[in-house]
């Protein structure tokens, strides 16, 4: 049985998503149980900070948006993946792992992150968490700089 939890405060975005996934899991006729989680503790526990999120059987597969019912269910529907979204480089990867990301032999449509329109070298976020650091890191240097030239015109 899949086990889907819905983690948010339970406003309106929570409950589309929570009805995209029911509804995604009705159309694939899979056995699933569903949760919601309302308690910040438990949300953060998972390393959400932006809601809604879902996961799929304590896994987090989407942060931050409302999922349509067919992304949920590419994610239903996609293989299992072991590497809790942190794809580990091929030459590191166990044989039996059942994660494919970074794994050139494995093709897109099985990208264990549930999209198949990616690639399975940015279907973990590769690519996205990198600018997003360097954009953080930058933004973080200029306010720094910022202040730094305010202090010493004011002196």
């Amino acid at each position: 049985m899949t086990k889907i939890q819905i983690l948010g405060s339970g406003c309106d975005k929570c409950r589309k998503l929570a009805a995209n996934a029911k509804l995604a899991a009705k159309r694939l006729a899979i056995p699933f149980e569903m949760e919601k989680i309302e308690d910040i503790n438990q949300i953060t526990a998972f390393g959400v900070m932006m809601t809604p999120a879902l996961a799929v059987n304590g896994k987090v597969v989407s942060s931050g948006k409302v999922l349509s019912p067919e992304d949920i269910a590419a994610i239903l529907s996609s293989p299992a993946c072991d590497c809790g979204g942190q794809c580990p480089s091929p030459e590191t990867k166990p044989a039996e792992s059942s994660c494919c990301c970074g794994s050139p032999a494995k093709s897109a449509s099985s990208c264990c992150c549930g999209s198949p329109a990616k690639s399975a070298s940015s279907c973990c976020g590769g690519g996205k968490k990198k600018i997003l650091t360097v954009l953080l890191l930058l933004l973080a240097a200029a306010c720094i700089l910022f202040l730094l030239v305010r202090q010493f015109r004011g002196a």
